[in-house]
């Protein structure tokens, strides 16, 4: 039997879930509930009791303690001419936050693989030769800390005609389908006279509803990301094989793929693919030129109607990590994610690997400096006696922006960006300027994903490894969860930073900091 998460406080929930204004709001409930019924004033102590984690006396009074609240008795005296005094809140959440754990995705509620498969069963769905039934799930937190649930089971029917959908919010049926849900079946031509089913659960601490009916509701980005990865898996042998114009027995006797899955295929056929692409090793042979050629084989053999080029790029990552000795003598290259431009000269260059390694090579010797006075500009290529310092930021677009400041030819900086993650090329590319005495310079968002892109880009990733010969000096030019007292921030701001500490500095003191390698070097003066 599946459980639901139950608050061990009195059903307020996790200090986790709230904002400072949500918190604020909850509090003015109490009170005016206390005057309406003229009962005595809520103990601030008994307020914290009704949240996750608070049921200890010794935890209230250090929360209490850490939100300067000591000396209040009741709830009622944190309010100001009637009004609720928003920086004691704030204090108040902050604290709360930091004395309790999180509560895990795991915890919210999963009805799990066998109650929806149980479930499938009572709209006429079951396994069979043919067909057998998805189920999906995502537990992630989002990006504000919030912990989330999405599960998905899909099915074909055996006797039944038309589309049945149920989707439960919280653990409550809603009246209809949601406007997102209908989206995505519509974009995916599952259509309501298809012999399908498909249950849908969503958990979430803090759903926003459009309307009284449950149905229509707010998602969070980070939510529907997963509603799509979820639903496109659960989905996918069906819609991947839907030809127009399908009868219900058609489609009844769609097939799963076999027992082979495309990564085994793949491997099996990876070198003759290489080999044909790069003319049997004699030329570069390009990933996607591997795709290309690799590719029919992959579909006849399972059955595919299409085959994505990010899964396929993912597998070859993986053969070439995996069988490093026999790919020792290949040369795969990848498609440009990025590009660098040099200072002075402006030169721009695309992150592609033939592309890196052209410029690597076209370095040139070492030779003595030159003291002349030079009219035009002189042809130089790479880092010699041209800069010691190169920016990378993790968007591309801001060419115009940097190229207006001025700051790569005052600075002596060169500048390169990718597309998100560093790839191989970029990393080759860190590595030789390394080599070169090049420091390397990051700007990134301050989320998760800006601080994997920061350390990737001087390590690698496990599903892309790179071994660095010259180990790469690599700056964060930000704020960062490790920075020392400073500047006291609001209590929004701690509240959005998530971190144990009480004080923090700007990322304009880290920038300041920085100023001292940014000096211009004494190259030549083009």
């Amino acid at each position: 039997m599946w459980k639901k998460w139950r608050s061990k406080g009195d059903n307020a929930g996790s200090p986790h879930w709230y904002r400072p204004r949500e918190l604020r709001e909850l509090i003015q409930a109490f009170i005016e509930d206390d005057e309406r019924r003229k009962s005595k004033p809520l103990l601030l102590r008994e307020f914290l009791r009704k949240f996750e984690g608070l049921t200890s006396t010794k935890l209230q009074k250090e929360v209490m303690k850490d939100a300067d609240l000591s000396k209040v008795t009741h709830l009622i005296e944190i309010v100001v001419d009637r009004t609720v005094d928003e920086t004691k809140v704030g204090e108040l959440l902050y604290a709360m936050q930091r004395h309790v754990k999180k509560v895990s995705p795991k915890y919210l509620g999963i009805v799990g693989k066998e109650h929806m498969f149980c479930s499938m069963g009572q709209r006429d769905v079951e396994e069979s030769e043919t067909y057998k039934p998805g189920y999906k799930s995502d537990l992630q937190t989002d990006r504000f800390g919030l912990p989330y649930v999405v599960e998905a089971s899909f099915g074909v029917k055996r006797q039944e005609e038309r589309r049945s959908v149920v989707i439960g919010l919280n653990h409550s049926p809603t009246l209809e389908v949601s406007y997102d849900l209908d989206t995505f079946l519509t974009a995916n031509k599952i259509d309501g006279d298809d012999p399908v089913a498909l249950l849908v659960n969503i958990v979430f601490p803090r759903l926003s509803l459009k309307d009284s009916g449950k149905s229509q509701v707010y998602f969070t980005g980070d939510m529907e990301k997963s509603l799509n990865r979820v639903l496109t898996s659960v989905t996918k042998v069906f819609v991947t094989n839907k030809k127009p114009g399908a009868t219900r027995d058609d489609l009844r006797g769609i097939k799963q793929a076999s027992g082979e899955t495309i990564k085994a295929v793949a491997y099996e056929i990876m070198e003759q693919a290489y080999m044909k692409a790069s003319a049997d090793n004699t030329l570069p042979a390009n990933a996607r030129q591997i795709m290309y050629a690799a590719r029919p084989t992959i579909l006849a053999r399972l059955n595919l109607s299409s085959l994505e080029d990010e899964t396929f790029f993912k597998i070859l990552t993986k053969y070439l990590i995996e069988k490093k000795e026999e790919t020792a003598q290949w040369n795969v290259v990848y498609d440009a994610r990025g590009h660098l431009v040099e200072p002075h000269v402006r030169s721009r260059l695309g992150l592609g690997t033939l592309e890196v390694n052209r410029y690597v090579n076209s370095w040139g010797t070492t030779t003595a400096d030159l003291d002349v006075e030079i009219e035009e500009l002189y042809p130089t290529s790479g880092p010699k006696n041209r800069f010691k310092f190169a920016l990378f930021i993790e968007k591309e677009g801001f060419d115009p922006l940097l190229g207006s400041s001025g700051i790569a030819e005052l600075y002596d900086l060169a500048i390169f960006s990718s597309k998100g993650q560093s790839t191989t090329a970029t990393r080759l590319l860190v590595d030789k300027l390394s080599q070169d005495g090049v420091t390397i310079l990051v700007v990134h968002d301050f989320d998760r994903a800006g601080m994997g892109i920061f350390h990737n880009l001087g390590h690698g990733t496990k599903e892309d490894p790179y071994y660095f010969q010259t180990e790469p000096t690599v700056i964060n030019l930000g704020l960062t969860l490790k920075l020392k007292s400073g500047v006291k921030f609001s209590p929004f701001i701690r509240i959005w930073l998530k971190i144990g500490h009480k004080h923090a500095k700007f990322m304009q003191q880290s920038m300041k900091a920085s100023q001292s390698w940014l000096q211009p070097s004494s190259g030549f003066n083009l």
